[in-house]
């Protein structure tokens, strides 16, 4: 199992092929340099998002993340602050390689999340699934170099 080093290579790498791509097909033109920043944030984040249900650096990262991002999400919007907050304290009670390392979850919890946001902001829901495909990318990313290539698709 590669280390939270790693991961956050992973991470930084598919943040680059995938901006790469994204600027070379026009498919992010309105992106300036600070949401570059959080797309690569967000990469990095999902990077090491699957592992957040074992006690080690990653997990600390995360929930140091959280530790900010929770109260923040207060003085913007209640909605999204009781969102988060149900998220974080129900990823407490997972065991490790269940959910948070599961395909499924990791595409479809993102899309999911990023689909509240643009119900209560739809002028910028293009650049909110932008933005959500980087984090999904990252933790895909992490699956990749737990799993290797050809068991990236299996149930496990």
């Amino acid at each position: 199992m590669p280390s939270y080093k790693v991961h956050l290579l992973g991470g930084a790498l598919t943040y680059i092929v995938l901006a790469k791509l994204m600027i070379h097909y026009s498919l992010v033109n309105s992106f300036d340099l600070n949401d570059h920043i959080l797309a690569l944030g967000l990469a990095l984040l999902g990077s090491i998002f699957p592992d957040i249900d074992t006690l080690s650096k990653m997990q600390k990262i995360f929930w140091g993340a959280m530790f900010l991002l929770v109260p923040l999400t207060l003085f913007y919007n209640n909605v999204f602050f009781i969102g988060l907050s149900v998220c974080c304290i129900s990823l407490l009670f997972l065991t490790h390689r269940t959910l948070t390392h599961n395909l499924w979850f990791l595409i479809l919890f993102p899309l999911g999340m990023a689909g509240i946001i643009t119900y209560y902001h739809p002028h910028i829901t293009v650049k909110i699934f932008s933005l959500c495909i980087f984090f999904i990318i990252g933790a895909l990313s992490h699956r990749l170099l737990d799993f290797g290539f050809f068991r990236f698709f299996s149930k496990k």
